[in-house]
This record gives structure tokens, sequence and C-alpha cells, in this order.
């Protein structure tokens, strides 16, 4: 299972995502392939519960004059965690023996 952000601006994870499950398919992957898009989420999906008085971070200045964006917004982040979370921990349950 592959989650991605449409407005990934640290690198184009829903790319990658798509080439990766192209290469699944092509080689005869024997597991569930999923593939979760969420158009306007950016790269970093806060998974709730993790952190939860911290808002999932749209911009990171470390120092420096530098500045890294993520992309999406504090709203779309927070719908894609809301919605991937459950899909996530599904797949994990139908998917992990024992």
């Amino acid at each position: 299972m592959l989650v991605s952000g449409g407005d990934d601006q640290l690198w184009p994870s829903s790319k990658f995502a798509e080439i990766v499950m192209e290469w699944l398919t092509c080689h005869h992957h024997p597991y569930k392939n999923i593939h979760l898009h969420y158009k306007d989420a950016g790269h970093f999906l806060c998974f709730p519960y993790t952190l939860p008085y911290m808002p999932p971070n749209v911009m990171l200045s470390p120092g420096g004059g530098m500045t890294v964006t993520f992309g999406g917004s504090d709203k779309a982040n927070t719908r894609t965690a809301l919605d991937a979370w459950p899909k996530m921990l599904d797949f994990l349950k139908q998917n992990l023996d024992g």
C-alpha cells in the first residue's frame, strides 16, 4: 500500500507510486497492490494519533535562510490522514499473518 499527495512539493511521490504500481503489476506481485492518491495533499501526511498536538507541517524552515516546502495545506493533509488511516489499518489487518 502506498499513499501519495498530488501537491507533494518535496518530490513527485504520486509519479513514483505509479511507477511502483506498474512494476508490481508487471512482475506479478502476489499481494494486493493499493495506491491511495490524494490530489490536494502534500508530502508530509500526518497519521492521526501520532502527534495529536501538532498540525500537519506545510513548511519547515531549518535555518540558514532555507525553507523546505512540503505542499498541501493543513486542511487537505488532515482530510488525507483521516481518510487514509482506517484504510491503512484495514490493509494491514487483511494482509499480515497472525
